[in-house]
């Protein structure tokens, strides 16, 4: 039997044991230009939706309701300026690319991003 995961658990809140069971074992990743982080909210892990830019976050009418606060860039800015950096150059396929999260709970939307 393998032993391996497919997600490092120091990149992920450690949550109760079914849950991250869950998560480390039975959940595929997503390929990250740095080490993908899992998002969790309401003391569950997210669902984790698609990548994507700018563009889609308009095209899903979702701009103005993603939650940043897991962002990295939010370290650098204040919450405007990230917002601006994240519209002029955040793409799906670009070097600063974002990932699309989901609670499980609310259905709110949260935002990753990181660059190459």
């Amino acid at each position: 039997m393998l032993q391996g995961t497919f997600h490092d658990p120091a990149c992920c809140v450690q949550l109760e044991e079914p849950k991250l069971d869950e998560l480390l074992h039975r959940t595929p990743g997503y390929e990250a230009w740095q080490t993908a982080a899992w998002l969790d909210h309401c003391d569950d892990y997210c669902v984790f939706i698609d990548f994507v830019g700018w563009k889609e976050l308009v095209s899903r009418g979702i701009e103005n309701d993603v939650n940043l606060m897991f962002m990295p860039i939010l370290a650098l800015y204040n919450e405007k300026e990230a917002k601006s950096r994240i519209r002029e150059s955040m793409e799906r396929d670009g070097s600063f690319r974002g990932y699309l999260f989901q609670c499980r709970h609310y259905k709110e939307y949260l935002l990753y991003a990181d660059y190459d």
